[in-house]
């Protein structure tokens, strides 16, 4: 890939990576102006979506090239189906385990993000499925689709790729306050952008993500309650 053309993207990375960093104010700007939970947490989601129409518009009129690095390739249903069901037993059996460990040497603390969700949820099952499918469409085609794809394109390096962009991915959850779920972010990371180079296909990696936030505050609420 030419330089011109790598530092362009590089550019892109660091101001997608920021816009995400971005959305800890939301909490802060909440708890400060006292706005409504259901209110705040729905601004981050449509805050979530113009950061990926700003990621088509600086991949098209920026940097100037393909925003997916990788063809797409297309499965049938069982395809599908198979390894959804292995993506989620895997993250299932190793969340478990790591808060076991984590209730051993790790001091229990819920961030005020966390809070504020888990307490929007319990009132609105709609912004819950809404923040999933939010998260699971632009996140993956952010990070797996443009970010992974173009490091990969620019270091020639799958390690480093998955590595730097996983990282990035992590980062973007810190507000969480949670070493646990920042420890699990990053192990998602590691497997979507497994399957993503493996498989080349982003829909599947956005169907586990979806199903897992659903399922892992779906799980958060009913310990908390």
């Amino acid at each position: 890939m030419k330089s011109n053309i790598s530092n362009k993207i590089l550019i892109n990375i660091v101001i997608l990576v920021s816009l995400f960093l971005g959305i800890s104010y939301f909490t802060r700007i909440h708890y400060i102006l006292k706005i409504n939970d259901n209110v705040i947490v729905f601004i981050q989601s449509l805050y979530k979506w113009l950061i990926l129409l700003i990621a088509f518009f600086l991949s098209k009129y920026f940097s100037k090239d393909n925003y997916f690095s990788l063809k797409e390739k297309n499965y049938n249903l069982f395809f599908y189906i198979k390894n959804i069901f292995l993506f989620l037993i895997i993250l299932i059996i190793l969340n478990a385990l790591l808060g076991k460990i984590s209730l051993l040497i790790l001091p229990d603390h819920t961030s005020e993000k966390l809070s504020l969700l888990i307490n929007t949820f319990k009132k609105s099952k709609f912004l819950l499925l809404f923040t999933a499918i939010t998260a699971g469409i632009v996140e993956e085609i952010i990070f797996r689709g443009y970010i992974l794809g173009k490091l990969l394109s620019i270091t020639k390096s799958k390690s480093m790729s998955i590595l730097i962009s996983t990282f990035s991915f992590s980062i973007i959850h810190i507000s969480y306050g949670n070493i646990l779920s920042i420890i699990t972010t990053f192990i998602f990371g590691l497997m979507a952008s497994f399957y993503y180079l493996k498989f080349s296909n982003i829909k599947i990696i956005i169907l586990v993500h979806i199903l897992w936030d659903i399922i892992a505050f779906s799980i958060a609420l009913n310990i908390k309650n």
